[in-house]
């Protein structure tokens, strides 16, 4: 399988000023070979074929990237035998392609976007926050509300859906959502376990297979399987069915503030990426730079529109050659015009979220600057990280595995796993599954995060990478992204459903090969990345440098051993026929799920009113 998994960022050093000139890239096709040294090449954006010759194919191949006409030369006249010094011949070709639209202007291109139809955005629900169990933390988080609306006057609508198991931490919610209301002068909704129970009811008796809709919605009480933040995600997703809507955790804050080395322009890569540590949590929240603009409303200037009618509508949100350049058009479904951003995400500031330690030693020497200045700091930052995650500028991906801010959901967008922790990761890798035409705007933005006390991560430097179930579910839905043709969004999560159910119905020995092959080709990954960002540090400190190799060996050990193959939220103790009960249980209830979601998020919609009058 073709995992792909992301760690950290790559820095550069020592590029010479790249040349002048409108740049041109190659769009994508499929080649089909004819006699005599020819070709068909099919081109999919117009439904046309061309027939070339096999050289100029291969030059169509090797000007993908955004380039000066120049620099394409130079390249194909190098890498192609028998064009060596025939430059000219090579220009007339190219500039050839470039009529038949075989090749593609950065001119032409912004002509595309700035001809695209501008969507209706749905209308606005409000703020939807998931609550659990964390008095101190919804305290300080309406307390910031209540500031940015006495900033703002926004008027904006809030509804805590509060998946306590506490009794006592349930009441203090409610009373705080009813002191919010009357401080902030607006409606703001609690959302318990009697009303939560009484809509999950209401619609499961509208869905054949009532009983696959209540594991995506209900904590569990009869099994020993834990419920997770998913089934507030859901219930969200339901409730919210044909709107827009911001969605929050308990243990976030604001303000959004401004990543503090914020750059304009439209990123179709991983440049505007800028992780930066800090020495403590309150200097990593008080980093960046509050906006003057309410920041939802810019934000809902973004979601739910089309690229193209965002591209330069603002100097922020422009498309410079220099965001263009090197960029691979005939490959990068992001980089269209007509593509819809259903999602925005906020990076994070203050503590780190992530449960592994990986990411943290992967940090470029900037990114890392802040953690490592002395050992004290240092040892400090391992129990509890203060970061800032995210990019510095707006940058256009398909999924991400943060939690998104703003979800557009007027088509009906997909529910994620009911167990364990990164279901946002799986909720952003369905959503881009069922629509793909969809992107995810990551902005410049930060919310603060202050995680309860308690998470130390110091014994994860002597354990291997072990992520959750459903990152690993996330990536078997991205890559299944170009294999479903199905035009509707349900079907096309049903395709989804029906892989996950093939998983499940493998022998024991199939599914332990599966899990394994995902932690190995993880941890082969962190290996890699660690033992890069060791060899480009110059002169690091003993003490960052004697934890990474500590991360290096953990993850390396475990590629020889033959450990069961446990995923984050499964027990320690968890042996091999326990793994693939637990994978077979969890991926049979969520493509359970999958199946009766279609209709339940219809059902939703319909019942709008009558779950209204539940809250």
């Amino acid at each position: 399988m073709d995992f792909k998994i992301d760690f950290g960022t790559q820095t550069y050093a020592g590029i010479a000023p790249p040349p002048q000139g409108p740049l041109y890239a190659s769009i994508g096709g499929r080649a089909s070979s004819l006699a005599n040294g020819e070709v068909v090449f099919f081109v999919p954006e117009t439904g046309k074929s061309h027939v070339m010759t096999e050289q100029v194919l291969q030059a169509l191949n090797l000007c993908r990237e955004f380039r000066t006409l120049g620099e394409h030369v130079a390249r194909v006249s190098e890498a192609i035998e028998g064009l060596r010094g025939q430059q000219d011949g090579v220009r007339r070709v190219l500039e050839g392609l470039v009529r038949t639209g075989l090749m593609l202007s950065e001119d032409e291109l912004r002509k595309r976007f700035a001809a695209v139809a501008p969507l209706s955005p749905a209308p606005f629900f409000g703020f939807c926050i998931r609550a659990c169990d964390r008095p101190a933390q919804l305290r300080a988080l309406l307390a910031s509300l209540l500031e940015y609306e006495q900033r703002f006057a926004a008027r904006h609508r809030y509804l805590v859906v509060d998946d306590s198991r506490d009794p006592d931490c349930a009441r203090q919610h409610e009373q705080l959502v009813i002191e919010f209301a009357q401080s902030a002068g607006v409606r703001a909704n609690y959302l318990g376990r009697t009303a939560w129970d009484g809509m999950v009811e209401l619609l499961a008796r509208e869905v054949p297979g009532g009983s696959a809709l209540r594991t995506l919605l209900q904590r569990s009480v009869a099994d020993a399987t834990p419920r997770g933040g998913g089934i507030g995600k859901n219930l969200i997703t339901l409730l919210t069915a044909g709107q827009r809507y911001a969605l929050l955790d308990d243990d976030f804050s604001f303000p959004l503030r401004r990543h503090p080395e914020f750059e304009p322009g439209m990123d179709f890569a991983t440049r505007s990426l800028a992780p930066r540590t800090f020495a403590t949590r309150a200097e990593a929240l008080a980093a960046g730079t509050e906006p003057e603009q309410d920041p939802l409303e810019l934000m809902l200037g973004l979601c739910g529109h089309r690229l193209g009618n965002l591209v330069g509508s603002r100097p922020e949100l422009s498309l410079q050659s220099a965001q263009l350049r090197g960029l691979d058009y005939s490959r990068l479904r992001t980089l269209r015009p007509e593509a819809r951003v259903s999602m925005t995400v906020n990076g994070h500031r203050g503590s780190a979220g992530a449960s592994g330690m990986a990411w943290l030693f992967a940090l470029g020497p900037q990114a890392r600057a802040g953690l490592i200045a002395d050992r004290d700091t240092y040892l400090r930052g391992l129990k509890d990280p203060a970061v800032w995650l995210g990019p510095r500028g707006y940058r256009v991906v398909q999924s991400n595995n943060f939690t998104p801010f703003l979800v557009d959901n007027a088509a009906m967008m997909p529910c994620t796993s009911p167990f364990g922790r990164s279901e946002d990761a799986l909720f952003s890798a369905l959503s881009s599954l069922c629509h793909r035409d969809s992107v995810t705007i990551e902005t410049p933005f930060a919310v603060g995060h202050s995680q309860e006390p308690g998470r130390g991560r110091q014994a994860a430097l002597q354990r291997p990478e072990t992520p959750d179930l459903n990152l690993a579910l996330a990536e078997l839905a991205r890559q299944m992204g170009e294999d479903v043709f199905a035009a509707d969004p349900g079907q096309r999560l049903q395709a989804f459903g029906h892989r996950l159910t093939d998983l499940a119905a493998a022998d024991s020995a199939g599914v332990t090969s599966y899990l394994r092959e995902y932690l190995a080709y993880l941890r082969t990954r962190v290996v890699q990345s660690l033992q890069s960002s060791l060899a480009a540090s110059k002169d690091p400190p003993l003490y960052w440098a004697a934890d990474l190799r500590a991360l290096v060996e953990a993850n390396g050990r475990s590629l020889l051993e033959s450990a069961a193959p446990r995923f984050g939220a499964w027990p320690e103790d968890t042996d091999e026929a326990g793994c693939v009960a637990r994978f077979r249980e969890e991926t049979a209830a969520l493509a359970a799920g999958i199946a009766v979601w279609p209709q339940a998020f219809a059902a939703a919609r319909d019942l709008q009113g009558k779950l209204e009058a539940k809250i």
